[in-house]
């Protein structure tokens, strides 16, 4: 900015340098009016590049991501201000002016320097920089997410289907399963009755063997004298009658034995019925108690995933409406590029008005024409005059569109942060929040307004 005003300067430097003699009133505020104008479309054209900046990250697909912190706008307050200091201590010792002559001179000077402009931005980029990662973080969450939701819709699927099948398996077999307790049952009441009726062939069986001892003994007692007449004969009949006795009890005892088995192996299989029924019956238990929490689970997925579609969908809404205010702003963007370019050629045009005018004014009072040089002196401080109003306004209007900006970047950030509408900020408030800067800047144009004044009536 410091080369800027030595280069527009120089000729006015070399003018002044070739008189050799100090300016005159009428030159000092002239020259100080034309400083202060310079200054002011400089910070003028310094801000609409900051609020351009600002803009455009506002308008930008990050500006609505939750992540995204609000702008901290009382720090670059913080930085203008100390630049703005910087520069008013270089245009001071640059132009060797008096403390009462810098008033104009600091009330154009920019609030924002490039360098402090450059951080700024890159303060910015890493921000933005920052903000993709945590996106593109969030995205691969979501995408795992869903991923996990479908393992478990699927697996949840699968066990269902496992469980429909399990039950139609264990309905297809109830019938056996009766139909194998009943046969058990009925071989249980045989094999009772069986054993009851070897019971009674036993009693049955004892008691005859303790009815015959006593024909034992009187067989015994005859013994000798049957002896003699026909042991032959007497040994066959007692064979005979022995092997008939003994066959329907050997009978009787493999018939016990081997029901007796039957009845142990029906036991056993009845056993290992029952503990496949209590084994089948906690295993469906147990997946039916997993079939619930995969419901549960199942549910508590379909409502995050509903959830998150919704977050997607405001976001989405969000990104539509600020690529609309993002094109939208196109257009003022070139209307203030073109309104630099109109200023920068009418401060080009005021420039060589005013090194006319100086060098106009130099040779008439150096050969005694006092009268034209105050006249065209006094015409060029009006006109600036003029200018420097309609400037103030054109200001104002700035300053007053730029609170309204920034009320919108931070509305638009809380919005973005917590999902609910922000209040809007009352026109009366947003005039008294004005920043200092701009306060001291109309300040310094109105005192600069009175010495021109002064001057001229001098004149």
């Amino acid at each position: 900015m410091m080369a800027q005003l030595q280069e527009q300067f120089a000729p006015a430097d070399a003018s002044a340098k070739k008189l050799q003699r100090p300016w005159s009133a009428h030159s000092v505020n002239s020259h100080m009016s034309l400083q202060s104008q310079e200054s002011q479309w400089s910070s003028q054209m310094e801000e609409g590049m900051a609020q351009q900046m600002v803009d455009s990250f506002v308008d930008s697909p990050m500006a609505s991501n939750p992540v995204v912190k609000p702008i901290a706008f009382s720090d670059v307050l913080e930085e203008a201000a100390a630049s703005e200091k910087e520069a008013r201590t270089e245009a001071s010792g640059y132009f060797g002016l008096a403390p009462g002559r810098e008033v104009a001179l600091k009330a154009g000077i920019g609030r924002v320097s490039p360098s402090n402009e450059s951080a700024y931005a890159c303060a910015l980029q890493e921000r933005l920089h920052k903000v993709q990662a945590e996106v593109e973080t969030q995205g691969a969450n979501a995408l795992e997410l869903r991923r996990k939701l479908d393992g478990a819709r699927a697996e949840a699927h699968t066990n269902q289907e496992e469980l429909a099948k399990l039950r139609a398996k264990w309905t297809d077999e109830q019938p056996q399963r009766e139909a194998l307790l009943r046969q058990t049952g009925e071989a249980e009441r045989r094999l009772a009755e069986q054993e009851r009726c070897c019971a009674e062939a036993l009693s049955a069986h004892a008691a005859a063997e303790l009815a015959r001892p006593g024909g034992g003994s009187l067989s015994s007692s005859s013994a000798p004298a049957a002896a003699h007449a026909g042991p032959g004969k007497e040994r066959q009949g007692s064979s005979s009658e022995k092997s008939s006795s003994q066959q329907p009890l050997g009978q009787q005892r493999q018939r016990l034995a081997s029901l007796e088995t039957l009845r142990l192996k029906l036991a056993e299989g009845l056993q290992e019925l029952r503990d496949a029924l209590r084994q089948e019956g906690s295993v469906i238990g147990q997946l039916g108690a997993r079939s619930e929490a995969l419901k549960k689970e199942s549910r508590a997925l379909q409502t995050g995933a509903e959830a998150a579609r919704g977050n997607e969908a405001r976001i989405r809404r969000k990104l539509e409406a600020l690529d609309a205010t993002a094109s939208a702003a196109h257009p003022r963007q070139h209307a203030l590029e073109r309104q630099a370019a109109d200023l920068r050629d009418e401060v080009q045009g005021l420039r060589m008005e005013f090194v006319s005018a100086a060098g106009a004014t130099a040779p008439t009072e150096a050969t005694g024409g006092a009268a034209v040089g105050p006249l065209a002196a006094w015409a060029t401080n009006r006109r600036l005059q003029a200018k420097v109003a309609s400037l103030q306004e054109e200001l104002r209007l700035k300053v007053e569109h730029v609170q309204f900006l920034r009320h919108r970047s931070v509305r638009v950030s809380a919005r973005s942060l917590d999902g609910h509408p922000v209040r809007a900020p009352d026109p009366k408030e947003a005039a008294a929040a004005q920043p200092k800067d701009i306060a001291k800047l109309d300040d310094g144009i109105g005192r600069a307004m009175p010495c021109a004044g002064g001057a001229e009536g001098g004149d």
